[in-house]
Order: C-alpha cells, then structure tokens, then sequence
C-alpha cells in the first residue's frame, strides 16, 4: 500500500479520478465529507482526503492522519502482535518449566546413579576385603594346623622314645630272643639285623650267634651245640627262638634237648626231611630226620610255621608237615621263596607281628 503525506499548510494531492476537492491556501474549517463509494478490488487503496485546519488552529502532526485513518488496524495488530508475543512468552515459559522439570527428573537419575555407584563400590569393597580376610582366616587357619602338626609329631616321637625306655626298663616286659641262620649263613644276612633292631626297641633282648657253616663243607650239628653253649644262661621260660632253614633243624635238635620248656618256637622255610630239598644229603648228614615229636612239643608253649609255596630249597610239604607235627596252623605266604635276601626279604613283617602278640 502506498501512503502519501501532504505537506504543512497544503491539502494532499487527489489520488483518484473519483473524487475531485478544490483547494485553497487559506486552510477553511472542514466540511461534512460525502461518503465515498468503496473502491474497487483491482484500483489501488484511497488514501481519505483530510480537509485543512483552518488557520487559527494548530496543524496536525503527519503520524496523526496515519493513526486517525488506520486506528482499527493498529488495534488489531496490536492484539495480534500481543498474542503473538502472548504465545511466545507462554511457550518460553512453558519450555523453560519442562526444562526445568526434566532437569529435576535428570538430577534425580544422576542421584540415583550416584547411590547406586556408592552401594556397588560399597559391595565391591566388601568383597574384596571379604576376599582378603578369607585369604588370611585360610591361611591363619593352615600355619595352625601345621603348627598343630608339627608340635603333635614332636609329642609323639617323644612320648615314643619314652615309651621303649619305659620298655626296656621293665625287666619282667623283656624276653632273650635268639635266632639261628642257616646252611652258610650268618648274622647279618636276610632279615636278622632288622629283625634284631625291632625287637630291641621294644625291649627285647636278641642274640644271633654265628654257627660254623663253611662252603661246601656240611655243618657238625656237635658244633653248633658247642656255640650255644655260651648262651645257656638266657635261655629261659622267657625265650623265644627263630630257626631260618638249616636252623629250624637245629632248633627241633634243641628243644629235644632242653630241660624245661621255652616261650615260643618259630621255624621259617625248615626241612624235615620230605623231598623236594635242595641240600638233603648234607642236611641229613647234619643231624636226620628222627625227631622226638612229643618232646619238641612239651618244650615250647607257642610254635609259629612259616613257608611258601616257591621256596628253591626246601619244598612246601615240609612246612605242613611241620605245623602239623607242632599241631598249629601253617602260616603259609605265596610266592616269598626261601624267605632269604634273594627272595628279597631284607624285612619280615609278618614274623614281627607274630612276635609283638608273644612278647
């Protein structure tokens, strides 16, 4: 729209061919305006043709006749631009307080968070130092035992070393145990020395005399009874005697011989005389195989028969036929030979075991 202003003291120039208004440049009071008909929708708006002042009166300002002729659009504009400014202002508002309130929701996550995070270092913590004093309890808990352990092996063996004093010291626990090698045999062979030192610590008294046995040359039984003649005085009720081989046959000679009885009798691999045997010729030379059974029988209170079913050199028959002579059970170990070292026998366990319930 194009708006034109008249200058000061002049009327405006006539912008339609409508509508004619002489002028004058004395400025007379206005007159009634006839009501101009509405223009039409393709000629360009009319501007309404302000009168002059009459010249007494002061001359309006220019902005006057905009505001005169426009005041209905002003005022709608203005509303409008109030709304406009209305709506922004609310929506401002309202943006500013859901900011606010998701700032609120926000700071209450991140305060959960954080509770969160101090609950889970909180639980981490307790774990670890859970973990550490576990550590510690186990490994507290494992120096005692072994503390435990230790001083409970020294108190044994203590109580160990005084129980074979207190042993020995008692002279009615004590037995004299001899025991009596074979065909070339002597005391340091086999089983003896082990044997010897077993009994020993349980307070035993052991004597293992060497008999002459050369090579080759057979043994004189005579001999033998010469040997033991240096022992006489501890043989006893209390004596226990092992025969191994050779010497199971001069036990049997010994006991035919005694004039009271023993303790016990033992034999381990002993011939009596029922083939096979290796060395037959030379042990019957040695001293036969007529015993006085009941006199062997009435001279020990105990007898203990050991033989095995592989032994080279004398065979299994002879072992029953000895426990059945003695009138005991045969204490039969398969596959221990001659119960000798190449038989592997440097111990005899189960001969120690027949003995601990005879001491």
């Amino acid at each position: 729209m194009n708006i034109h202003f008249a200058q000061a003291g002049t009327a405006p120039a006539p912008t339609s061919t409508a509508t004619s208004t002489a002028t004058s440049t004395a400025a007379p009071r206005p007159t009634p305006m006839s009501k101009p008909a509405p223009p039409a929708l393709t000629a360009p708006v009319q501007v309404p043709q302000i009168e002059a002042v009459a010249a007494p009166m002061t001359v309006a300002p220019p902005w006057f006749f905009f505001v005169s002729n426009h005041f209905t659009e002003l005022v709608i504009g203005t509303v409008v631009l109030l709304g406009v400014l209305g709506g922004l202002i609310y929506k401002l508002t309202q943006k500013k307080k859901t900011k606010k309130k998701e700032d609120r929701e926000c700071l209450n996550f991140k305060k959960l968070m954080e509770e969160k995070l101090r609950e889970l270092t909180d639980l981490r913590g307790q774990v670890k130092n859970f973990a550490v004093n576990n550590i510690r309890e186990k490994a507290a808990e494992q120096s005692e035992i072994l503390r435990l352990a230790d001083q409970t092996e020294k108190e044994y063996s203590r109580l160990k070393d005084l129980y074979e004093k207190c042993v020995a010291s008692l002279s009615l626990a004590k037995n004299n145990i001899f025991i009596f090698h074979g065909t070339e045999g002597h005391p340091q062979e086999n089983w003896f020395p082990w044997l010897k030192k077993e009994l020993e610590k349980r307070g035993q008294k052991v004597f293992v005399p060497q008999f002459p046995s050369p090579p080759i040359v057979p043994a004189k039984i005579s001999e033998w009874f010469d040997i033991l003649k240096n022992y006489e005085k501890h043989i006893d009720k209390n004596s226990i005697a092992i025969g191994h081989s050779l010497g199971g046959v001069f036990l049997l000679r010994v006991l035919e011989k005694l004039e009271h009885p023993i303790k016990a009798a033992t034999f381990v691999g002993a011939p009596v005389g029922i083939n096979p045997i290796l060395n037959y010729d030379r042990d019957s030379k040695f001293s036969g195989y007529n015993f006085n059974w009941e006199k062997i029988r009435s001279n020990a209170k105990n007898f203990v028969v050991f033989h095995s079913d592989n032994d080279p050199y004398v065979g299994l028959e002879n072992g029953k036929e000895l426990a059945r002579r003695l009138g005991v059970e045969l204490s039969f170990i398969p596959g221990a030979g001659h119960f000798n070292a190449k038989s592997g026998y440097f111990k005899f366990e189960k001969l120690l075991e027949k003995l601990e319930t005879l001491l």
